[in-house]
């Protein structure tokens, strides 16, 4: 799954990089002191980091659609049941355990637009997380528990 998406900036990613470089650099210009001065110089570097690293969406390879990432943790005691979940009918995970561990990890990418979700479970060996299942295609209304 992982070869299957691209990290792509967003629009909010682009419109908070923007803001804070245009931000500092009209600060860095205005004759208000030394200090206020530096403070603009900070946020134009802050933002111009912003833009060159933060990239908060994801893209699929073959239709360029945009998705968003959750990821979900869960115990090792519930690995068996999450399985047969992520493979039938992912809306009955309980999701009630998740949090209480960090063995299992399950990956999902979904677009409200594309009306797509993409579901990956992987189970932590030591150093890595491994994947359990393939990459399994679900719409958004049969994991929409999952992504609230």
């Amino acid at each position: 799954m992982e070869n299957q998406f691209s990290r792509v900036r967003s629009a909010k990613d682009i419109i908070i990089s923007v803001s804070l470089i245009v931000s500092g650099f009209v600060l860095m210009f205005l004759p208000y002191g030394t200090g206020m001065n530096i403070g603009g110089f900070f946020l134009f570097l802050v933002g111009a980091l912003f833009l060159m690293l933060f990239k908060s969406h994801y893209k699929e390879l073959e239709t360029n659609d945009v998705y968003e990432k959750k990821v979900l943790y869960f115990p090792q005691e519930s690995i068996n049941a999450i399985l047969k979940s992520v493979i039938s009918n992912p809306n009955s995970i309980d999701i009630s355990k998740e949090g209480q561990g960090k063995t299992v990890k399950l990956n999902i990418y979904y677009s409200y637009k594309a009306d797509n979700a993409y579901l990956r479970l992987y189970e932590y060996i030591p150093y890595s997380y491994e994947p359990i299942t393939e990459v399994k295609h679900y719409s958004i209304k049969e994991v929409s528990n999952l992504i609230k």
